[in-house]
């Protein structure tokens, strides 16, 4: 647990608060879970949520405990990544 809240807080002191290009994903990821908005996701997305469970779940309960905080960043699936056939990578926009 205290390794998962100090990746936490590494993630949002770093520029952009993501620590990777891909990162925001699976930020959104779990802010829909948590939040129940899950109705737009495509096999792959919950494939990916699946896969990456270990990260994914308790990085879930807390955005539900204490809430996503993402109102004000991207949404990484509309920047070119996923959506755009880049084989589950982003591209850098």
């Amino acid at each position: 647990m205290i390794r998962l809240l100090a990746v936490l807080l590494v993630t949002f002191v770093l520029p952009e608060g993501w620590l990777a290009p891909n990162d925001g994903t699976y930020t959104q990821l779990a802010a829909d879970r948590a939040a129940g908005k899950t109705a737009h996701w495509s096999p792959f997305e919950f494939g990916l949520y699946r896969s990456t469970g270990t990260l994914l779940v308790p990085l879930t309960a807390l955005y539900a405990i204490f809430g996503s905080g993402s109102s004000g960043r991207p949404d990484a699936r509309r920047r070119g990544g996923r959506a755009g056939g880049s084989g589950g990578h982003e591209a850098v926009a």
